[in-house]
């Protein structure tokens, strides 16, 4: 580099653009999963204490995926541009990387498909009423997904409300 004032004309920069492309990938999911839920109220002390139950049924689910893999190429474009001290362009020069005969491109899709059987779920809880302005609800949830019944405790929901 020339910082003198008589020698800037000598100052170049030389600025190296590589182009290419490393292509694309795209999933595509589909779901079935249907669901009947069944639930009953009882009230033990009307106004008071609610009791609640009721179960929930997924016949099964279906997920689909699919996923397309596509590249552009396995070659990309090198450009070296060098400029004069004034920005002009001294001189440009365009290669191709990578061997121009053979250019692999590979697509491919993968599909996958997943089951889930049967699943049951029991739901209980409550409902205490403070007052006509302040309640609080629980209610815990267990499964059978995979052939035993499991009771989750750490599942528990409970919901303060106050309404003013």
């Amino acid at each position: 580099m020339y910082n003198h004032e008589n020698n800037a004309f000598l100052n170049t920069t030389t600025n190296v653009e590589t182009i290419g492309s490393p292509g694309l990938t795209d999933t595509t999911e589909f779901n079935v999963a249907p669901r009947i839920d069944i639930g009953a109220t009882y009230a033990m002390f009307p106004g008071r204490f609610t009791i609640n139950a009721g179960i929930g049924l997924r016949p099964f689910n279906y997920t689909h995926t699919a996923t397309r893999y596509s590249r552009g190429s396995t070659h990309s474009t090198q450009t070296t541009t060098v400029l004069d001290s004034n920005g002009r362009e001294i001189s440009r020069d365009v290669i191709l990387v990578g061997n121009p005969t053979t250019d692999i491109v590979t697509d491919r899709i993968t599909r996958a498909d997943a089951w889930s059987a049967f699943t049951l779920n029991a739901i209980g809880g409550f409902r205490f009423n403070f007052s006509e302005n302040m309640a609080v609800d629980m209610a815990a949830a267990g499964g059978a997904p995979s052939g035993t019944f499991t009771l989750n405790l750490a599942n528990v929901r409970v919901l303060f409300t106050l309404k003013f």
